[in-house]
């Protein structure tokens, strides 16, 4: 099973690496971090990142697609990036399930899929 977690600056650790943790323990779980960009991606928490291994451009489908919450302001800045927006959407038309951890659900309404 391919599974996407999206990552952006300012995103809450827990609410990627909780996902991350459940399907990487099943072992029959491809998990990617994706990003608009590869490389670090700043928590909400300023102590420090996690790594995209992959941009937007290298993963066009997914079995599931997690969208993880972050500390208000910074959902607003993926919420009004139409790169991004157009990222979720394309993957939502490849998923099973298109999720969200707590407001990452603002992200996913944005994008039209709520």
């Amino acid at each position: 099973m391919k599974i996407a977690i999206m990552l952006f600056d300012g995103i809450t650790a827990l609410d990627a690496i909780g996902p991350y943790d459940v399907f990487a323990a099943t072992l029959k779980c491809e998990v990617k971090f994706v990003a608009k960009r590869k490389g670090l991606i700043k928590l909400d928490s300023n102590m420090g990142y996690l790594h995209a291994d992959y941009s937007f451009s290298e993963v066009t489908s997914a079995d599931i697609l997690v969208v993880p919450g972050c500390s208000p302001p910074n959902y607003k800045t993926p919420m009004n990036d139409e790169e991004t927006l157009n990222w979720i959407r394309q993957i939502h038309e490849t998923t099973k399930w298109t999720t969200s951890v707590c407001n990452g659900s603002l992200i996913l309404s944005a994008a039209g899929l709520l």
